[in-house]
């Protein structure tokens, strides 16, 4: 099953008024473990920056960095963010038109940026993605098991960066962990 790994950084929870700052993604296929078929990666340059204190704190590196256009990344404005974004992800639909999600948390927290900020097209997504967490769920947990948690109950290095290409990764390679043997 080939499916991308989706991980935005936001200036905070909401996506009618918080921004994507940076996306991520990471296209992957169960039945081709350790291989990266395809990958973005970019920065958001808004001409103004909304956000939540703990936020814009969690992801000063990020904001530095688009301020000061530091080398070896990419930038666009959202305008342009949105055509590329979309146009690589048309290039990995399946059969039926779309693609399968992945990502810890993407149903309920990037799609909705990804979506409601006119990144892409909703209907581009299946209605069903994947969140590794239900994967690494235990008996006794109260809720689903944070990222850092699966990681470490997978024997994973358990350090979530905040970038969303490396958190793009790990859900890949939480997901292989567990199901690939399912698919080869």
């Amino acid at each position: 099953m080939k499916f991308v790994s989706i991980d935005t950084e936001t200036t905070g929870l909401n996506p009618h008024r918080h921004q994507i700052l940076e996306i991520g993604a990471i296209i992957a296929d169960l039945t081709r473990p350790n291989e990266v078929l395809d990958q973005f990666h970019c920065y958001v340059r808004h001409p103004e920056i909304v956000g939540d204190p703990f936020a814009l704190q969690m992801n000063h590196e990020i904001l530095k960095r688009i301020a000061t256009w530091e080398d070896g990344y990419v930038y666009h404005l959202p305008n342009v963010v949105y055509r590329l974004f979309s146009d690589f992800l048309s290039k990995h639909k399946n059969s039926h038109g779309q693609i399968i999600a992945a990502g810890k948390n993407f149903a309920s927290f990037d799609k909705q940026f990804l979506t409601y900020g006119n990144y892409v097209d909703p209907d581009i997504f299946h209605h069903r993605s994947l969140d590794p967490a239900m994967l690494y769920v235990e008996p006794d947990d109260k809720t689903p098991p944070s990222m850092s948690e699966c990681l470490k109950r997978a024997g994973l290095p358990d350090t979530v960066s905040h970038n969303a290409l490396e958190d793009a990764q790990q859900v890949v390679d939480l997901l292989w962990r567990k199901l690939s043997k399912e698919y080869t």
